[in-house]
């Protein structure tokens, strides 16, 4: 009976670990597509004069072209990931789940200094 339960709280304890790696991995993945997200976002400014296209584009088309880079040139890149249990479909949703809540920040943000 004993064992049973050490077993158990075993592998409770492996999947805590595991889900707390995988936090890691998901920050990592979206910390790569970053950078050219906001090179976008901030060229988007300098085509329409309007700050507020920096959070928009960062949940739209940032994004995109972020991923559509990351699968041009680290395409086998996806296989790290999916070798610990993390799809490319879940990588990209919560990904983009970030950018969206980044954004809708800033963009709140945003909004608040020019009515002021």
């Amino acid at each position: 009976m004993c064992e049973k339960i050490s077993y158990t709280f075993e592998i409770e304890i492996y999947k805590k670990e595991t889900k707390m790696n995988n936090i890691g991995l998901y920050w990592e993945f979206h910390r790569s597509t970053l950078f050219l997200n906001l090179v976008v976002s901030v060229g988007s400014v300098l085509l329409t004069k309007s700050f507020l296209f920096i959070p928009i584009t960062m949940m739209t088309a940032g994004p995109f072209l972020s991923f559509f880079h990351k699968e041009i040139t680290a395409k086998n890149e996806y296989y790290f990931y999916y070798n610990r249990g993390i799809t490319k479909v879940k990588l990209i949703v919560i990904s983009q789940l970030a950018n969206i809540i980044t954004g809708s920040i800033i963009f709140v943000i945003l909004l608040k200094c020019q009515a002021s």
